[in-house]
């Protein structure tokens, strides 16, 4: 029986590390109005835009739902290769989070 346990963890190891593997692509350049949502963070944490920018948003973690939340506007539940766009219209500093994940915070910059 404690053989067969071992194989079941060993193969379990094994899967987890495919899909690590499979969700872990380098992040794309950024053309400077888009948030990636991965390792269960956002990517820029902070970022910069002039009034009027949109800013999109894209979900890049493997099964794994996130969502974006700011004072008057939210995403609603993203999945890997979901996006969700928002347009700064008025200057100042935005701060946004994941209510999935507590820890996930950001925030935008418009100028």
């Amino acid at each position: 029986m404690k053989k067969i346990l071992s194989w079941i963890g060993a193969i379990l190891v094994i899967a987890v590390i495919a899909v690590l593997a499979i969700s872990v692509p380098s992040w794309p350049k950024s053309n400077g109005n888009a948030v990636d949502l991965q390792f269960f963070s956002f990517h820029p944490g902070t970022l910069t835009v002039s009034v009027g920018t949109t800013v999109t948003f894209t979900d890049r973690d493997f099964l794994v739902p996130h969502n974006v939340i700011g004072t008057g506007w939210a995403s609603g539940t993203l999945m890997k290769g979901d996006t969700y766009s928002y347009t700064f219209t008025t200057a100042g500093t935005y701060t946004y989070r994941c209510s999935h994940h507590f820890w996930m915070k950001g925030k935008i910059i418009v100028q």
